[in-house]
């Protein structure tokens, strides 16, 4: 039901017409048989009260285990080493990798291109 079909004081005459209508009459016994099936399904997902064992790590899993364990150091030393050889290596040598120059072209067309908020800025300074 939408919003605009019925105003306040049409859904709280509806509310009263439904609260003066007879009831149902429930089968007897059905009440307690849909309980007795709800325990026996909620039953089935109970929360354990034990905790998960926690597993016995050594020395240096615990020690990299925030970063993924062994092979997230791995990786993260092997970015942190293109970023030491692409800080300070050559830039003729690093413009001579095939895949540098896109990546730099990207770099490069997004710092020339001016955002709205730097023109924006610009024209704030010469007012």
């Amino acid at each position: 039901m939408a919003d605009s079909d019925l105003n306040e004081t049409e859904l709280a005459i509806l509310f009263e017409e439904a609260k003066l209508t007879l009831p149902v009459d429930v089968p007897t016994g059905l009440t307690e048989q849909v309980l007795a099936d709800a325990a026996q399904i909620g039953a089935a997902y109970a929360v354990q009260d034990t905790p998960p064992k926690a597993k016995n790590l050594t020395g240096f899993r615990r020690l990299f285990a925030p970063i993924g364990g062994l092979s997230g150091a791995l990786a993260l030393a092997v970015f942190a080493g293109f970023g030491l050889m692409a800080g300070l290596g050559d830039p003729e040598r690093l413009y001579s990798l095939p895949v540098m120059e896109d990546i730099l072209a990207v770099f490069l067309v997004e710092i020339s291109n001016p955002t709205p908020l730097d023109t924006l800025e610009y024209l704030m300074a010469e007012s």
